[in-house]
């Protein structure tokens, strides 16, 4: 368990950043997801247990740990922006959206 709650650090989510040489700095961001699962169950017929005796018994369990890289954060001194990493055509759509309304609010701001 102290090894699973590890992989979900902070930075794991949000890396270090990353200056680049022209000025750059780069952030990663990736997408954890944690799942844990056990069960069990007594197995053969029901019947009264008369002390001493022992009813057989299955049971088990499991943890999944999934680390996706989300994107990137750019930051270049005047401004940030996120990179989709990704190939969602969702992430895409939005992406061009927002560039979409700041070029539309730019272009009415000029006249």
């Amino acid at each position: 368990m102290n090894d699973l709650s590890a992989l979900a650090d902070v930075t794991t989510v949000v890396g270090a950043p990353i200056q680049t040489a022209s000025g750059y700095q780069v952030i990663p961001v990736s997408k954890v997801t944690l799942g844990y699962l056990s069960g069990g169950g007594d197995l053969g017929e029901t019947k009264v247990i008369k002390e001493g005796e022992s009813t057989p018994f299955a049971g088990g369990s499991g943890a999944i740990v999934a680390l996706k890289p989300a994107g990137f954060i750019l930051d270049d001194g005047n401004g940030c922006r996120f990179v989709h990493a990704g190939g969602d055509p969702l992430d895409n759509l939005i992406d061009k959206a927002a560039e979409l309304l700041k070029k539309l609010q730019g272009d009415n701001a000029a006249e």
